[in-house]
């Protein structure tokens, strides 16, 4: 295990924020909540959240080697290896790609997805199909879960993996989580009517801006609790990355723990991986 993070200054300037922030909402808006735990002092500042939050979104690119490792409730565990390749467009908007490399039956299996001004446009690779598929955000959301773990596509909208920017309105007050102060927030979703998760809360470690906890709710049923190890949060190229984390669906009585095995940030990445006529079998990157 690596260590809790501590030290450095988290609270980035104006003109940190004001990059990220304002060129990129990749995935999901934060609407509610800077709060601390009892006797920890006065929360930050919401302008401090969101520059620190933002802070913690590589500036161009990122490369995440994968390990999923998922367990039934009712018995069968199962390994899959994943890449997941980020990079800001030209316009300042968000294009991820995750690639499924292992086991044989799903290797192949990919999502492109790229994010627009107007919403998103979701591309898959069915590798049984041998075709890139066009689907509707809303379809891909409820069938795409990936291979036999307990994530979606969709997923990957709240996983704690630096490809997301949220901002921060409201304030309230929590508990810690394990004696760490929180912030919590609740995103607003910008293509609503093609959400999977009607609300989503995100706990946020004030010393890191890494989310330690993310719960997603259909209706007023929690269907989804992501989970961060603060011990693996670690510091990389002037960001914060959580190496071990845990996603359950509660639904389907499924979890799948995330370890990141490597993370590279800001590295030279061609703009042809992200192009829809690139996603198909043996096309993915290596």
């Amino acid at each position: 295990m690596w260590g809790s993070p501590g030290g450095p200054a988290l609270w980035q300037t104006d003109r940190e924020m004001s990059g990220p922030m304002r060129l990129l909402r990749p995935y999901a808006t934060l609407a509610l909540a800077v709060v601390a735990s009892s006797g920890a002092g006065a929360a930050p500042s919401i302008e401090d959240l969101r520059a620190c939050v933002a802070s913690n979104v590589p500036e161009r690119s990122s490369s995440l080697t994968l390990r999923l490792e998922s367990r039934r409730r009712a018995g069968g565990s199962y390994v899959h290896h994943a890449q997941l390749y980020w990079k800001r467009s030209p316009e300042g908007l968000s294009q991820t790609l995750l690639c499924v490399t292992a086991p044989r039956d799903v290797e192949g299996l990919a999502y492109l997805v790229h994010e627009g001004q107007s919403g998103r446009a979701v591309w898959a690779y069915l590798p049984e199909e041998e075709r890139v598929l066009r689907i509707s955000t809303r379809a891909a959301a409820r069938r795409a879960r990936i291979g036999r773990t307990a994530m979606s596509y969709e997923d990957l909208r709240y996983a704690p993996l630096n490809v997301s920017e949220p901002e921060t309105e409201e304030t309230s007050d929590t508990p810690a989580i394990e004696g760490r102060p929180v912030s919590v927030a609740r995103l607003s979703q910008p293509d609503a009517a093609n959400a999977l998760y009607d609300r989503v809360l995100s706990f946020i470690d004030q010393e890191s801006c890494v989310p330690l906890r993310i719960e997603l709710y259909e209706g007023e049923e929690l269907r989804k609790l992501v989970t961060v190890d603060p011990a693996s949060i670690r510091r990389v190229s002037e960001i914060w990355q959580a190496r071990s984390m845990k996603i359950q669906d509660l639904k389907e009585d499924v979890e799948t723990e995330i370890l990141v095995e490597k993370l590279e940030v800001d590295t030279e990445m061609p703009d042809r991986i992200f192009a829809p006529e690139y996603l198909q079998r043996g096309h993915c990157p290596k």
